[in-house]
This record gives C-alpha cells, sequence and structure tokens, in this order.
C-alpha cells in the first residue's frame, strides 16, 4: 500500500511542469519550518514555564525557611513575655518585682534582663532618667477570670517633659504587661519642671505551673523583621532616628537616620549567652561611608566580623557571624548591629534585622 501511494506520489510529480514543481517544494520547506517553529515555540514555552515554577519553588522555600524562623521568633518571645507571669506568686512577690521593673526603667540605661525577665543588675552607672524617692505598697485584684491586676501609684516630684515621656514609653513596652491609667502632671507655670503621679497596673495572668524556656536557635529576646523591633529599641548618636511607615511599596516599612557629624551611630542593643555563636542578618540601604560591627555597649571593644557598608544607597543584605566572649556573666549586653559613619552627610535606613543562635 505504501509502494502504490509513493507511485502516485511520482507519477503525480511527473506529470506537473517544472514551475509547479519548485512551488510546490518550496510550499513543503515552509511547511516543514513552520512546524519546526511551532515546535520549538512549544518547547520553548514549555521551559519557561518550568522555569517560573522552579522559582515559584524557590520563592516557597524561602518563605517557609522564614516562616520556620518567625515560629521560633514567636515561641522566644512569648517565653520572654510568659517567664513574667506566674499564678504561683504573691502579692509580695508581686510588689518586689514591679518595683524592681519601675527603678529598672528609671535609670538612663536600663540594665538588661536575663532569660526569666529578672534585670542583669539592679543599678548602671548610668545614673536617672527619672528620680522616684519612694514606691508605696499597691493593691492586687482578682478578676476570678485567669488573670490578676496589681495597681500602684508613682509619684515623681521633679521632672522635665522630655525624660518624662522617654519613661512613658518604657513602661508601656515593658515585657510586665503593664498599663498606664492615669498620668497627673502638675507645673507652675514659671518652671520647666513639675510634679507628676503615674497610676499603673499590671497584669498577671495565670500561666502554667511549668516553666518556659526559651527555644534554642534564638536570642534574648529573638527578634525578626522591623514589625518586631519598634523604633524605640533603636538608638541612634549624633543625629535623629525617624519611623518610615511604608505607605506604598517604594518605600517599605523602616528606620532612617541622618547623620549630623562625623562618627554618628545607629545601633540595637540586645542580650546574649557567652560563650555562644549567632548569626546576624541585617537589610538597610547606606549613602555614603559607614561600617557594620558588633561591639560591647562603651563601643570601646569590637567583636571580629565587621565589614564595610556599601555606600551607593541601595538596599543590602548583610550577614555578620560574631561570637560572644566569655566575661564571667551567663550573658552579655552588645550592640548588634552598630552603624558608624564617616561623615555628616550620610544616611542609614534599616528596613529588617534577624539574630539567630547557632546550634553547639
Amino acid at each position: 500500500m505504501l509502494t502504490n501511494f509513493l507511485q502516485k506520489i511520482a507519477n503525480t510529480w511527473g506529470k506537473i511542469s517544472p514551475r509547479e514543481q519548485r512551488l510546490a517544494a518550496a510550499v513543503a520547506v515552509l511547511a516543514v519550518l513552520l512546524t519546526l517553529i511551532m515546535l520549538a515555540r512549544g518547547a520553548y514555552e514549555h521551559i519557561a514555564e518550568l522555569d517560573n515554577r522552579v522559582l515559584q519553588l524557590q520563592d516557597n522555600i524561602l518563605t517557609y525557611h522564614r516562616q520556620i524562623a518567625l515560629k521560633k521568633s514567636v515561641d522566644a518571645q512569648f517565653a520572654r513575655v510568659a517567664a513574667q507571669h506566674s499564678s504561683r506568686w504573691t502579692e509580695a512577690e508581686i510588689h518586689d518585682r514591679l518595683r524592681a521593673e519601675i527603678y529598672r526603667l528609671a535609670q538612663v540605661e536600663p540594665p538588661p534582663l536575663d532569660e526569666t525577665g529578672t534585670p542583669v543588675k539592679t543599678t548602671s552607672e548610668s545614673g536617672n532618667l527619672v528620680d522616684i524617692p519612694t514606691l508605696q505598697t499597691g493593691t492586687l485584684n482578682d478578676s476570678g477570670e485567669g488573670y490578676r491586676e496589681y495597681k500602684i501609684s508613682v509619684n515623681i516630684p521633679d521632672v522635665s517633659l522630655e525624660p518624662l515621656l522617654k519613661f512613658l514609653e518604657r513602661l508601656q513596652a515593658s515585657p510586665q504587661s503593664l498599663r498606664l491609667d492615669l498620668v497627673d502632671i502638675t507645673r507652675d507655670h514659671l518652671l520647666t519642671k513639675g510634679a507628676v503621679k503615674i497610676e499603673l497596673t499590671r497584669t498577671i495572668v495565670d500561666g502554667s505551673e511549668e516553666p518556659l524556656e526559651i527555644p534554642q536557635g534564638s536570642t534574648l529576646p529573638p527578634r525578626i523583621d522591623l514589625e518586631e523591633i519598634p523604633l524605640r529599641e533603636w538608638r541612634a548618636e549624633g543625629g535623629e532616628i525617624e519611623e518610615l511607615p511604608g505607605d506604598s511599596p517604594d518605600q517599605p516599612r523602616g528606620i532612617t537616620l541622618a547623620a549630623e557629624q562625623p562618627g554618628a551611630l545607629l545601633y540595637f542593643k540586645d542580650i546574649f549567652s557567652s560563650e555562644s555563636a549567632y548569626d546576624l542578618f541585617l537589610e538597610a540601604s547606606i549613602s555614603g561611608k559607614a561600617s557594620i560591627a558588633i561591639e560591647n555597649l562603651n563601643g570601646q571593644t569590637k567583636l571580629p566580623g565587621a565589614e564595610p557598608a556599601r555606600g551607593d544607597g541601595k538596599p543590602y543584605k548583610y550577614h555578620i557571624e560574631f561570637s560572644v566572649p566569655d566575661t564571667g556573666t551567663s550573658t552579655v549586653a552588645l550592640r548588634t548591629p552598630v552603624i558608624t559613619t564617616e561623615a555628616p552627610d550620610t544616611h542609614i535606613t534599616v528596613y529588617s534585622l534577624l539574630l539567630k543562635k547557632r546550634s553547639q
């Protein structure tokens, strides 16, 4: 049958003129080319679809990795706050803990907290932000619904507005779940300072009787991206920091510092376990010369791993590996990181920060 079919084609081909043969050959060649183009186009689209799928899977992996890191951060942050609550505490214990927290926050540089939420030390050499002569015993009310409220009055006889606002901000950010019920300021119109009465309520939730531990792989307290790192937890020297609300895709949420003098600093303080290794992941854009490092609170000792920042104003991701030295204490407070400028016209914008403890 195939032989007969080919014979018919040969007979037909012999009957047509040379001009018709050339036209038929051209049509056949064009048909073959069109077929090859269609096949190539289909293969290209299939490969492009596979590439898009690979990119999507990579994005999913990164998203899942971020969610896992966020889960550790949330668990550790919950453990940090839960350490400030217990059903076993008596009224005297609640008062003593609240009293220690108020006096801690009243200092210019509040001492850090350890894993249990207890101040590493009760005093610092920085002096007082506000002076609180005495604290009277408060009253404890049991709601009968799984939580208790301890109310106390704080009297500050002589304070100016700026340190008072900073002290109130610290009270609201305290891990002890504090609520400001009343702030009564009395000031003579001829004076810049006045007396303040603050009525404060601490809520103590009746949680688990088992002690909560901060998960391995997280710092104390763990942080991830700027939603977890409020503006008040960053510090600046040599310039004022401002918060970027992130209202548009072109301007994501972050904090920015415009250096007003050489050597201006933007840093974040955190607490770390001694003799432990950590990874720091920072996303920031810097316009001008600057360096990124890890150092102690007084800035006299820098840990190995510092690197120069890219000063073209574009956002970059930085990764610094560092190890906390043995200082004779269980925890160490560090600036993590500290970004130091070299010129007064340098601009720094931080978008995200992630600190992770390495498994031993």
